[in-house]
């Protein structure tokens, strides 16, 4: 579900459409919250980079996504206590 998720933002994000990208990443960010991938990580970095180049980088919600992108990878993953199975 994440996957097709990112590849909507980016095409939103190559549209114009900052709010629906937006919308798409957000809820990436919610699963990625439960379910960390590397690869997910990945897509969110690539998604970021060009966030940051977009024409309408410098509005307040671009910047804003980007903010909260920056927050989510600088999250350590959860860690399991000693002695739990996954």
């Amino acid at each position: 579900m994440s996957f097709a998720r990112m590849d909507l933002a980016m095409a939103r994000l190559g549209r114009g459409d900052i709010d629906g990208a937006g919308t798409q990443i957000h809820t990436v960010l919610e699963v990625r919250a439960r379910r960390r991938t590397e690869s997910v990580d990945h897509r969110l970095g690539r998604f970021s980079r060009r966030l940051a180049l977009h024409p309408g980088a410098g509005s307040p919600v671009t910047i804003g996504l980007r903010e909260v992108i920056i927050a989510h990878q600088e999250r350590m993953p959860a860690q399991l206590p000693p002695g739990s199975s996954q």
